[in-house]
């Protein structure tokens, strides 16, 4: 459980303790003890706050000059 959760995203395990302890991070405690990560719940946590890419920030950047408005979020940024 813990320890999986530590290799996949190469966090330590004191530290995804303390991250369900401030509810940092998506987890189960079904019987009030033993925790448990969904691994499709803890990948979509990790892609939070993606950096955009050089060429994505001048793309924004270029449609900004042309129409003097930034692109609609849920792009890249």
């Amino acid at each position: 459980m813990v320890t999986d959760v530590a290799l996949l995203t190469e966090l330590s395990k004191s530290w995804l303790y303390k991250a369900t302890c401030s509810r940092t991070i998506p987890f189960y405690q079904p019987n009030g003890k033993q925790i448990y990560f969904d691994r499709t719940e803890v990948e979509n946590w990790m892609k939070q706050n993606r950096v955009a890419t050089k060429q994505e920030i001048e793309q924004e950047a270029t449609t900004y000059i042309v129409t003097g408005k930034f692109p609609k979020k849920g792009g890249a940024r």
